[in-house]
């Protein structure tokens, strides 16, 4: 379990791009990859565990009884998410993820994949640009999300990156 874990977080420094925000073109359009039929089709328990975060992720105040926390290291989300499958075109939907919770890409026959999307929160105050990169197999995946969020509140432009590991099982 250790080994996975550094891998993960070795695999994320590898993919961080520190300086660099995700923009729409990074997160969308993916291509579709070379797999066939729908073998990785179907409902997973996920978790997202957060492993860093870099730039201003303070937390932004959405109203006096909510405030939206942009990146926390060591937070878990779990729930589920639905894998889609059409031969190498893939999507994966979240359920209650603050991520983009719908991320469409490619799955190779190896059950490589790649996946990215755009979602906003805080009555558009906020977006967020995922990208997903990690393997699928007969029993679930694991990958690393990638998420660039930008936006304004009661302080000036914010711009977080956050790396997280994603853990899918059937």
């Amino acid at each position: 379990m250790r080994t996975s874990a550094l891998a993960g977080i070795a695999l994320a420094v590898v993919l961080c791009g520190c300086d660099e925000q995700l923009s729409d073109e990074d997160v969308t359009d993916l291509p579709a990859g070379d797999a066939l039929g729908d073998a990785f089709a179907g409902d997973y328990t996920m978790e997202l565990t957060t492993l860093s975060c870099e730039g201003l992720c303070l937390p932004v105040k959405v109203s006096e009884l909510m405030v939206l926390h942009v990146c926390d290291v060591g937070a878990r989300q779990s729930g589920t998410a639905r894998v889609s499958q059409t031969d190498g075109r893939l999507q994966i939907d979240i359920d209650g993820a603050l991520q983009a919770s719908r991320l469409i890409g490619g799955v190779d026959t190896d059950g490589s994949f790649d996946v990215g999307g755009v979602a906003t929160a805080a009555s558009r105050a906020r977006t967020f640009r995922s990208r997903v990169q990690g393997t699928l197999d007969a029993n679930g995946g694991t990958g690393v999300m990638r998420t660039s969020s930008t936006g304004r509140s009661n302080i000036p432009e914010q711009q977080c990156e956050a790396r997280l590991e994603l853990s899918l099982r059937r």
